[in-house]
């Protein structure tokens, strides 16, 4: 699936791997803003589906594909009611709905990709596959309704899209799927801030800070997660601490998690509790 850059609600889609609704237009928002974006309401279709796809096929695709060398699909009845699905008899799983992918327009200056499709094709179009400062395909499953996006943008208008709606994900996304879903809707609330500027994507829930890297290196992306983390504390104005303190604060609360390690560019999300902070302001 590519992206185009013009205005229009909703996309053509081109083969690919998923269906995308935008770019929204944001009036007031421009390069150097950053776009908060609040996820006030999901509803959820009632089926969805996981699988993997043939190792001996593709041998890269998935983390234990050689170890799987046939496809396999699960379907499933989603219950709206209780918010659960049956995976098997006597395995009931709650069901956390959140968008897969959600992003503003593509950062001009985004590096070429390392591997992997190309970032733009032939006539322009972003790809929706690679995870980046603009957010695009992050798998951050803390994004449900209730959470809170920060993205910076980087065109005029913010130009908003989501879409490879998921209804539940383990971190990781390991077999390169998650429970992929359709949404009959979401709800956004997009505010333009003049007054923030971010250069990676975070997130907020009503109990944590999120924030988030991206790199084909798994290594490369827990480092832009962890210094995201560290700035943030140094910078808040709750409590004041050193850089230095906040490094230490990290390493003994912060919950950095896996995202996803099947997009590519892999993601790594540091969570740091907001019930640590107690003083009043």
């Amino acid at each position: 699936m590519f992206l185009g850059t013009t205005l229009a609600l909703v996309l053509h889609l081109t083969n690919g791997a998923h269906s995308i609704t935008g770019p929204i237009y944001v009036n007031g928002a421009e390069p150097g803003d950053t776009m908060e974006i609040r996820i006030t309401k999901i509803v959820m279709k009632d089926s969805g589906f996981n699988f993997n796809l043939p190792g001996k096929q593709f041998p890269a695709v998935g983390l234990l594909a050689s170890e799987f060398p046939e496809g396999h699909v699960e379907y499933f009845k989603l219950n709206s009611a209780t918010t659960t699905t049956e995976f098997k008899p006597g395995i009931v799983l709650p069901l956390k709905p959140f968008p897969g992918t959600i992003a503003v327009g593509p950062d001009p200056n985004e590096p070429k990709e390392k591997t992997g499709p190309p970032i733009h094709d032939a006539k322009g179009r972003t790809s929706t596959l690679h995870p980046w400062k603009n957010g695009s395909n992050m798998d951050v499953n803390e994004l449900q309704v209730g959470s809170i996006l920060y993205l910076p943008v980087f065109q005029k208008g913010g130009l908003i899209w989501t879409g490879d709606s998921h209804c539940l994900q383990g971190n990781g996304e390991v077999n390169l799927t998650a429970l992929e879903c359709s949404y009959q809707a979401i709800e956004i609330q997009p505010i333009v801030r003049k007054d923030l500027h971010t250069e990676w994507p975070r997130a907020e829930t009503s109990t944590h800070w999120v924030f988030m890297g991206f790199d084909e290196d798994l290594n490369e992306a827990m480092k832009i997660a962890v210094r995201e983390t560290v700035n943030f504390l140094a910078e808040q104005k709750m409590v004041p601490m050193s850089r230095e303190e906040a490094y230490s604060l990290t390493s003994i609360i912060g919950d950095c998690r896996v995202s996803q390690v099947v997009d590519i560019r892999k993601g790594v999300h540091c969570m740091i509790p907001k019930s640590i902070f107690t003083k009043k302001q």
